[in-house]
């Protein structure tokens, strides 16, 4: 589950993230009730996580984030208006 804080303007959206991982490369799936499905492709490398997705209308969504804990990254996504604060936390196994 990722939380996507809003900056005062915007409430908080939460989303999904589901990547795979081969070396340092990492592609999956970001949802959000905003963007709905994207693919993203980035790297994992050194505790730090970045990848990005381009939105229908031609817009480039970037996230950075690092590893804070086994389960939980944080960082910042960029988007056209700014960037945001994000936090990002493992689902557990079984759901």
């Amino acid at each position: 589950e990722v939380t996507v804080e809003g900056g005062g303007a915007h409430p908080d959206m939460r989303a999904t993230l589901e990547l795979q991982q081969d070396g340092t490369k990492v592609s999956g799936q970001f949802t959000s009730p905003h963007s709905g499905a994207q693919t993203v492709a980035g790297e994992y490398k050194d505790g730090t996580l970045s990848f990005a997705f381009t939105t229908t209308d031609g817009h480039t969504i970037s996230f950075s984030a690092t590893l804070r804990d086994a389960d939980t990254l944080s960082g910042y996504m960029s988007t056209p208006g700014g960037d945001l604060k994000w936090t990002g936390t493992r689902a557990k196994s079984g759901r």
